[in-house]
């Protein structure tokens, strides 16, 4: 029995597929040591518990029963080749998790481990709205500008996500999100040796599109409304030049941001956590 499994979800924009693509590579290399990391489906790509949370994101109106759950976690475990005292489940897609299919995953993991903790990485709120709206443009289609108009309608998502660590029920450790070095720190809060992270290159997760790159992917959805189209013409600008500084909070729209900042600040405040 593990002592600690660690439920990694996300949150979107914050490194999640960067630390999973190091988390992958030292497991593959058999480096870690206290927290296993086993990737039973490589395909569905690095975050280990894709399929898992597909089961359980609430707009999967398909009923999920413990059968199945314990179906994924064996999935898992044997997948698991180490004898580390904890276990990690990461996606990104975990903070959508239908609330009622969580407890039921939840109830699962303890039959394998000792207690769940939830990890979720934050941003300030600026720079992580900022950054969703850049990776809807770069892959998602949006032709829309990042102003009063566009936070307004996120403004749900962005609660959604909150509400979660709420909700959940469970220990959450909370981080702050940081471009360099985000693995390292990674590691430290699950008490797996943060040297480790000096075996993976250290990079900026996941570049945000450039301002001139911007303004081209926001022509080419405009004309296309394609995501696959938009996730063609931004994965080229960016192979193009893997270097280039992302696009930077336009200061022009400071003044629709903090009417946004001081009314979600409200909202969230309904929130005992």
């Amino acid at each position: 029995m593990f002592d600690t499994i660690y439920v990694h979800a996300g949150l979107p924009k914050t490194g999640s597929t960067f630390i999973q693509n190091g988390l992958q590579a030292l497991s593959r290399a058999g480096l870690l040591r206290r927290v296993a990391y086993p990737v039973a489906n490589p395909e569905l790509g690095s975050g280990n518990g894709s399929a898992l949370s597909q089961a359980l994101i609430f707009t999967n109106p398909a009923e999920t029963t413990r059968k199945q759950l314990e179906s994924y976690v064996d999935d898992l475990l044997n997948a698991n080749r180490g004898p580390a005292g904890d276990l990690l489940i990461s996606s990104e897609d975990l903070c959508y998790a239908d609330v009622e299919k969580f407890a039921r995953l939840k109830e699962v993991l303890l039959t394998h481990g000792k207690e769940v903790r939830l990890i979720v990485s934050a941003r300030p709120l600026r720079a992580w709205t900022y950054s969703v709206y850049l990776q809807l443009v770069k892959a998602h289609a949006l032709a829309a500008d990042y102003d009063e108009a566009w936070l307004e309608a996120h403004s749900g998502d962005f609660l959604y996500y909150f509400r979660n660590l709420d909700r959940f029920n469970v220990d959450a450790i909370t981080f702050r999100y940081q471009g360099k070095g985000l693995l390292r720190l990674f590691l430290q809060l699950i008490g797996e040796d943060e040297g480790l992270a000096d075996q993976v290159p250290d990079a900026i997760a996941n570049r945000s599109l450039s301002l001139e790159e911007l303004e081209v992917m926001k022509t080419v959805n405009r004309v296309f409304q394609d995501e696959a189209v938009s996730r063609l013409v931004s994965r080229h600008l960016v192979m193009a030049e893997p270097g280039r500084e992302g696009a930077r909070f336009p200061a022009r729209r400071e003044d629709q941001f903090q009417a946004f900042a001081s009314a979600f600040a409200l909202k969230l405040d309904r929130f005992p956590g």
